[in-house]
This record gives structure tokens, sequence and C-alpha cells, in this order.
């Protein structure tokens, strides 16, 4: 494409959808031609000089066109030519104005989150395109949002962007004294945010604002449909009987919701083979139905080693119904209820007292939240997910319990709960005690070898391509469900 400039027509690179202005300027010619800018976009008078649109003024012209009335409009969408070849200009209705090369954003971090998302995703690819072109973002930090993620990117080199960290100290008339009385007329909280530049979430957060502040986030590996993936599986093999590579042990922790667009549903994966845990994969959709969800959990946690499933059913038992009777999927975590509580458990103890999910009452909450305090706080949990970090700095202390600050969500910081509240049980001991997890295995292992059909293979019905392995030895490939054998 081209586009007519100053010069004749020139090569550009498009135009730019840069949101939708809350103030724009009307401005009307007497020729009858009209033309909408914003206050800082720039014109060429016909003096050659450039001026902003807000400092324009009735009898000013621009390309031979005298301004006749100037008015104030909103709520409309802006677009910009960007990056003009050579002469950066380009004609507008008739006048000429600059293209956009230099984008600066200020107070970056209270743009909403939706808002920040939508503009960084449809702008940024082609304003970082250019090669003369310049974005600059200053904000103060608000909580563990898209600014807080901007930031740790340009301090990890994974944006482009330089991180610039200016201090109050470095104003020539802000002293310590200055300082003091900010504290005093903000407070604690605010005067760190807003003076400090610290990373701070909501008062009285269940984990420690120092804790908080140390956590980092990794850009995810994979990421489809609400899926974000840090760690791939690791899968266990075994050599003549015996097991050489010890496979990652997994729980996956399901939080429901109705999936009509409110609360999302959610699922966390932890790797459980050694301390510390780690997130590897969370889960995240407000429009999933209760009759698909299972269909999500059942892939994951065949991908993950065929892992532990614990789900919560306060809202239904539905999707965990699904998943363990028509899906089939048998390592269900089962929930024993007894007059002194919930206790997690292999299988059903007796009809009316196991279901196969955990309520979330206000003992399993209480008791979950104290220990997930505790695994984050000694870093016996470690968590990279940018989501789940910004909703842990909005869980707060609420009315005698803990949830999300109002205006915010806790979505992923249930599933995390509930994996607090599982560490406390003897059952989840054994899921990690790798010596009853080894002979588990040998003894399913000797199992398969007995009954195994003669054509080298079995198969579970849900893979599509089988592969045997020559030589004397058995083998679990990196696909579950397959295991192989020369017979």
């Amino acid at each position: 494409m081209k586009i007519l400039s100053s010069s004749g027509f020139k090569n550009f690179d498009g135009f730019i959808h840069q949101g939708v202005s809350t103030s724009l300027y009307l401005i009307t010619f007497e020729s009858g031609n009209i033309i909408k800018a914003t206050g800082d976009h720039r014109f060429l008078l016909n003096s050659g000089e450039w001026c902003a649109t807000s400092d324009l003024e009735i009898f000013d012209e621009l390309s031979n066109e005298i301004i006749e009335n100037i008015t104030l409009i909103e709520n409309e969408d802006v677009y910009d030519a960007y990056e003009v070849d050579d002469v950066h200009n380009y004609y507008t209705n008739g006048v000429i104005s600059h293209n956009c090369n230099f984008l600066y954003i200020d107070e970056a971090a209270i743009i909403p989150n939706t808002v920040a998302d939508e503009f960084f995703t449809s702008t940024y690819p082609t304003i970082s395109a250019g090669k003369t072109t310049k974005i600059v973002l200053t904000s103060t930090p608000l909580g563990y949002n898209h600014w807080w993620k901007f930031w740790n990117d340009s301090v990890e080199g994974r944006n482009g962007f330089v991180p610039i960290d200016i201090k109050y100290s470095e104003h020539p008339d802000r002293d310590q004294e200055w300082a003091k009385k900010q504290r005093e007329l903000l407070g604690d909280l605010k005067y760190r945010q807003e003076v400090e530049c610290s990373f701070l979430g909501s008062a009285l957060t269940l984990i420690s604002p120092d804790t908080i502040s140390r956590l980092s986030y990794k850009p995810p590996i994979f990421s489809n449909e609400g899926l974000d993936v840090y760690e791939e599986p690791v899968y266990t093999e075994v050599v003549d009987g015996k097991i050489t590579k010890q496979g990652g042990v997994y729980v996956i922790l399901v939080d429901t919701a109705k999936g009509v667009g409110g609360d999302a549903s959610t699922f966390s994966v932890i790797d459980i083979s050694s301390v510390p845990y780690r997130l590897v994969a969370k889960y995240k959709h407000s429009e999933i139905s209760p009759l698909l969800y299972p269909s999500i959990i059942h892939k994951v946690a065949r991908d993950y080693n065929n892992a532990y499933v614990m789900i919560e059913v306060n809202v239904s038992e539905q999707v965990a119904y699904i998943l363990y009777a028509e899906l089939e999927y048998e390592n269900m975590i089962f929930i024993t209820r007894t007059p002194k509580g919930q206790f997690a458990s292999a299988g059903f103890a007796g009809a009316g007292k196991t279901s196969l999910g955990v309520s979330m009452d206000k003992r399993v909450k209480r008791i979950g939240c104290f220990n997930f305090k505790s695994l984050i706080e000694e870093n016996k949990l470690l968590v990279f997910d940018a989501d789940t970090i910004s909703e842990i700095s909005t869980f707060i202390e609420s009315k005698g319990s803990y949830a999300a600050d109002e205006g915010y969500h806790d979505d992923l910081v249930m599933p995390l709960v509930m994996f607090g509240w599982l560490t406390t049980n003897p059952y989840f001991k054994e899921l990690t005690n790798v010596n009853i997890r080894t002979e588990m295995y040998q003894q399913r292992i000797a199992k398969i070898e007995e009954e195994m059909t003669p054509f080298g293979f079995i198969q579970d019905g849900f893979e599509e391509e089988i592969v045997v392995e020559d030589g004397d030895s058995w083998k679990v490939f990196d696909k579950p469900g397959y295991l192989s054998s020369n017979l």
C-alpha cells in the first residue's frame, strides 16, 4: 500500500488502532471539510510549523484550509497511519498530519487488563516492527497486573524494552524529609507503591507482601484455549522389569464454575515428585461447559502420567461424575466424610460416606489457606504463572475467612488452597512416597507381563500410533498408555 504525503505517494506500514478516545477534537474548515483527532496529534501549519491539535485556534491555516470551528467530542475509535517512508506525514481530508512513530503511554498500570491485552495484541507487533519507532511506557505500579508483567519481561530481556527505575531521591526537590511527609500522608502501603514504586497487592493479604514481592513469573512454553504449560511431563522408563528413570508424579486440583461467563473454571497441575512442589500447568476458562470440562481434565491428566485428580464439588458433582463414570478415569482422589471432617482416600469407604470430590467448607478452606500460606512463604511450592501470582496478591482476609479483594477474582487461588488442604492428609504421603510408588509400579508391570497378549504391546484405546522396541526389555514411552516388549 501507498499513502499520499507532502512528497507524493509513499510506502507505509499500515494503520494502527489506538483504542477508543474519551477526548477528541472535531475541527471544521471553511470549505466544509472536517477532521477528528486527539489532542496530541500534530498538523502542519501553512507557516511550516507542526502544531498539536490542542493548540490549534480558529482561523489557523492547514494546507490552505482555514479552521472555522473547534469542538470537543468523545468515545470514538482512533486510528493512525504508521511509518510513512522518508517524510513521516500524510494527507488526511486534505490537510497534512504527522504519522505515528513515537508512542508514549503514561500511567500504563491503570489501564484495565482487558483493554491493555487487546491494545498490545493488535498494536504492539505493528509499532515495534518500525525502524525508527520508539515506545515509552511510564507508570507507578498498581499490583501484579500487565504492567508488572511488562516490567519483569524487560528485566529478563524478553520484550525489547529497557527498564529504568527512577527513585524519588533523583528529583532535586525531594529528600528524606519530603518522603517522611508522604508516608504520613499516604500511609505505609500507598507510600511503598506510589513513592518507592514497589509492586504491592491489596492490604491484609493471606501471603505476606514480602513473599509476594519475591514471586516472579516466566512465560509458558505452550498456551492454548486457556491452558498454559510451564513444564512438560517426565515419563517413567522401565528396563528388564526395573525402573531406570522415575517419572513425575502429578496432582490436578479442579475448581468448577457454571460456564456462563462469570467465575472461571480452573485447575492447577502440580508436580509432587519432590519438594519444592511446582505448578507446571494451569487452566482457566470462564465459558467452558460443565459437559466439556471433564474431557479437558481427562486429556491433561493422562498427559501428565495419569495424574491424581481432586475436584471441588460445591457447585455440582457433574464434572466429577462424568470424568469418573463416563470417561472411566481411575486416578480420582475420593473424599471420605466423617463427623471429624473430610479426608482424602483412594476409593470408596462405604455407602453414603465417600464422594467423588471435596466440598470447600469452612474447615477445609481454613486448613487449606494456612497450609498454602506456609508452602508459598517457605518456598515449598513454586508458582511462576503470572495470572496466579496476580490473584495471590489480591487474596485477602475477609469476614473471618479469605477471599478475593473487591473487584478481583480468586479462581486460580482456590485450587492451590485445595492443594494446601490435601497436603495435610495421610493419603498425600502415600502419593509422594517413592518407595510405595515404585512397589505399586513393579506389581503393575508383573501383572501386565503375566496377562500380555502375544502381539508385543498393549493399547488402551486412546492413542493412534503403537511403537514396539527391539530388544529384551520393557519401556514406558513418552505417551501415556504405551508399553512394549519383545516376547
